[in-house]
């Protein structure tokens, strides 16, 4: 029986540790992504010599640029690369193929739109010389 207990005990530990390993390599992602963040917005003022005020509007409009440019590859991700994945495009039918199609090039001319707004966004609150910087 004292067998039965200590082996379950294990096993829940065991457990329990692995759980709390996953939850904190979540929370690692999260931090690693906020330093990267931070290095690039380094970056930027650095090489594109932003001024306090400058930079104070570049950052925000940066970080939303960034976060809906993320959404948009985790859409390409899940709609079109995760589909054609394992078996490829054999596996799918007709419409099915036109339909990824289809939202390919949706999700190219969404990525075209975001940077152009963006640049155009950044020609109101940097000079245009700092801009032309950024294509570097």
């Amino acid at each position: 029986m004292k067998r039965i207990i200590y082996m379950s005990l294990i096993a829940f530990l065991t457990l329990s540790t692995t759980a709390n390993a996953q939850r904190q390599g979540k929370l690692d992602k999260a931090e690693m992504q906020a330093k990267i963040f931070q290095k690039k917005m380094a970056y930027f003022k650095e090489n594109l010599m932003l001024n306090k005020i400058e930079s104070s509007k570049f950052e925000p409009a940066y970080e939303q640029y960034a976060q809906e440019r993320m959404n948009l590859k985790k859409a390409y991700k899940t709609d079109i690369i995760d589909k054609v994945k394992n078996g490829g495009a054999a596996d799918l039918t007709e419409p099915e193929k036109k339909q990824i199609i289809g939202k390919k090039l949706e999700l190219d001319q969404k990525l075209c739109e975001l940077n152009r707004n963006f640049t155009l966004q950044l020609t109101r609150i940097i000079p245009s010389e700092k801009v032309i910087r950024c294509f570097k």
